[in-house]
């Protein structure tokens, strides 16, 4: 690789982790018992932290094995089960969305963790065991801590070659940018991909091109995305199936529900049931 193209590479990493927001909503340190399991899910992003023992984690149908220090990552919501496969001890951390993160994949695991970046794991410790905020700029302090372990983790996904072709400078595209805050501002509306060219100031064609190339999906399924993690987000808080389908532009409830069940494997009724009947682990 030429030192231009490094140093090209270098700085849409930086702007790529410039661009991604990390607020803390809640930690916790957590410990199962062998053969335990533990529905998880909910449309909040966050990430696991495995300090002693192995899970299996059942991600809407794709199986994951976590070994002690690594790291799985959610960057956009996430649905599913974790079974402790010895006893457990690991530390689950919940930060706000960032628009961009919808431009990762639904989970990024990073093996080994605390070999490589020990120090950060450190720092994964201390807000796994904290109080809470119990002195003033406590919530600033968690909240900067937890940026940087996020960054790190991001940092090591992209060294070890696992983000897609152009993930980072797809962060670089102010276009495709306020596209992206549109979407995620209104998932209920009817977009057309006519209204989103206009939005990005292109043609039909270059857009759904650019659009497919830099996100990695055609615009109508990065909006059923949006769509999916929003109505986890309003099921979970009550509303009920028929006004979250309506919510979210859907012309009937079945139509929500076959398109609901597709994305996590379940109705939303009995993916709502599941998720109150059980402990959560989100």
């Amino acid at each position: 690789m030429s030192a231009p193209t490094q140093a090209n590479n270098a700085e849409n990493v930086d702007r790529a982790l410039a661009a991604l927001e990390w607020t803390l909503q809640e930690s916790r340190r957590e410990q199962l018992s062998a053969g335990e399991h533990r529905l998880y899910g909910g449309p909040t992003a966050g990430f696991r932290y495995l300090v002693d023992g192995s899970l299996e984690i059942d991600d809407c149908g794709t199986t994951r094995l976590i070994a002690a220090g690594d790291v799985i990552l959610w960057p956009h919501g996430s649905c599913g089960r974790l079974r402790a496969l010895t006893d457990v001890d690991m530390v689950s951390v919940v930060f706000a969305p960032s628009r961009w993160l919808h431009t990762l994949p639904t989970a990024v695991v990073i093996g080994g963790f605390r070999a490589a970046e020990p120090a950060v794991a450190g720092l994964i410790d201390t807000i796994g065991t904290g109080p809470g905020a119990t002195r003033p700029g406590d919530v600033v302090i968690c909240n900067r801590i937890t940026s940087t372990i996020v960054s790190v983790v991001m940092r090591t996904w992209l060294e070890r070659g696992c983000a897609p072709d152009l993930w980072a400078d797809r962060l670089a595209e102010p276009d495709l940018s306020r596209v992206i805050d549109a979407l995620h501002a209104e998932p209920g509306r009817a977009w057309t991909v006519d209204e989103l060219a206009r939005a990005a100031t292109m043609s039909r064609s270059a857009f759904a091109e650019r659009f497919r190339e830099l996100t990695g999906r055609s615009p109508a399924s990065y909006l059923a995305g949006v769509r999916m993690a929003e109505a986890m987000r309003l099921l979970n808080d009550g509303e009920p199936v028929a006004a979250t389908a309506h919510r979210l532009g859907y012309e009937s409830e079945a139509g929500f529900s076959r398109a609901f069940r597709r994305h996590t494997g379940h109705p939303p009724a009995r993916w709502r049931r599941d998720r109150q009947a059980q402990p959560s682990a989100s």
